[in-house]
Formats: C-alpha cells, sequence, structure tokens
C-alpha cells in the first residue's frame, strides 16, 4: 500500500484504486506500507486494516524508500550522486502512478526544479510533448533533466538528439523489513524443490 495515496474510497476498479475487495487481504503473509511518512502511523494504519479484514495470519511492516543516485540515459554505468545537483536547477518530466510524490522526494533532496512536465501515467514523452519539453530545455540554457527508470525505457535516442546527454533517471532503494525474509525463503524454498521435481520427472520422462 503507497502511503500516500493508501486505499482511497476502499473500492474495487472501476469505482475504485484497488485491484481486489479488501477481503482478499486475508490470502496475504504480509502487508506492507511503501513510501511511508510515519512509522508508527503507518503500522497503525495497517493494523486497522487487518481488523477490519478479519485476518490473524497477515503481518504487517514498512518499507522505507530513499533516493541513492542517478545514472546516465545515455551511459547507464555513469552513476552520480543527486547532491551534485544542489546548486544546479534541473528540468523534470515523468509518466509514473504518483508523480507528486517522485516530486517531494526530490524537493526535499533540496534539488531546484525549474519545470515539471507531468505526463499521464504510462505516457511516453514523445511528439508535440517532446518538442515544447525540448524549447524549455533550450530556454533554460540546456540543464540536466531527472525522470525515472520507467520513464526512460519509452525514450528514443535518435529522436531525443542532444538532449539525451543531458537525462538522468534517478535511482531508488528499498529497505524490506525483517518480517518479509521468512515469506521470501518460504517461497524460495518451494521453488528449489519445484524444480527439482520438476527435473527428476523429466529424467523419467526421457529415461535418462
Amino acid at each position: 500500500i503507497d502511503d500516500t495515496a493508501r486505499l482511497g474510497n476502499g473500492y474495487s476498479l472501476p469505482l475504485g484504486p484497488l485491484r481486489e475487495p479488501l477481503a482478499s487481504i486475508r490470502r496475504a503473509d504480509s502487508l506492507l506500507m511503501t513510501r511511508t511518512q510515519c512509522a508508527q502511523a503507518s503500522q497503525a494504519y495497517l493494523q486497522d486494516i487487518i481488523k477490519k479484514a478479519k485476518t490473524t495470519k497477515t503481518e504487517v511492516d514498512v518499507v522505507v524508500q530513499r533516493l541513492t543516485g542517478m545514472t546516465s540515459f545515455k551511459e547507464p554505468k555513469r552513476v552520480s550522486f543527486l547532491a551534485d545537483l544542489k546548486q544546479k536547477p534541473v528540468l523534470l518530466f515523468t509518466g509514473i502512478g504518483n508523480p507528486q510524490q517522485f516530486v517531494a522526494s526530490l524537493e526535499a533532496e533540496s534539488i531546484t526544479l525549474l519545470e515539471t512536465l507531468i505526463l499521464a501515467d504510462h505516457q511516453a514523452l514523445e511528439g508535440a510533448s517532446l518538442e515544447q519539453f525540448k524549447e524549455k530545455w533550450m530556454k533554460y540554457g540546456k540543464p540536466l533533466i531527472l525522470c525515472t527508470h520507467k520513464d526512460a525505457v519509452k525514450l528514443h535516442a535518435e529522436t531525443l538528439g542532444e538532449m539525451a546527454g543531458f537525462i538522468r533517471c534517478v535511482e531508488f532503494e528499498l529497505i524490506l523489513p525483517e518480517s518479509l525474509k521468512m515469506p521470501i525463503k518460504r517461497f524460495m524454498g518451494l521453488t528449489q524443490r519445484q524444480n527439482q521435481a520438476q527435473a527428476s520427472a523429466e529424467l523419467l520422462v526421457t529415461g535418462n
């Protein structure tokens, strides 16, 4: 659950943001809150959800997310620090589900955003939007441009031209809670046993 959006109105699609009814949480091993603003408040909110879903086996915890740096669009192995931008105003574009949270995260790092282009979720920077953005980039003296990796995969270097060399993809780091490690280990163990069983079955079929 995204802490900045939470459960919305509590209804499933198309009336609300949920993919399944709230009662489906009873199937879950873990209920996690991402983009947490306050760990204590998030824990209380999750516990209330658990209570309403009438489940006792589902654990709750928070996932800490932080910005760690940025990579060059043209040279992905070229990594730099966000701190390098504190004296260099930048442009930003993004087409993700919760763009305001991304913007707020950058502003929290004391990064000055000259202008921000918010695209629709999954929308690519292309066509008229790209041309208008290029004009702004030229007007501001060709500053660095920030986006997410989700945005970057939709870009085409040949249409970006010179601007491609100024685009940086912001890196995120998620710190998983201890409570999630056991379910992951159980899943990995189950997957390993399934692979071993499949391999044994193939040997029997082939006669090797």
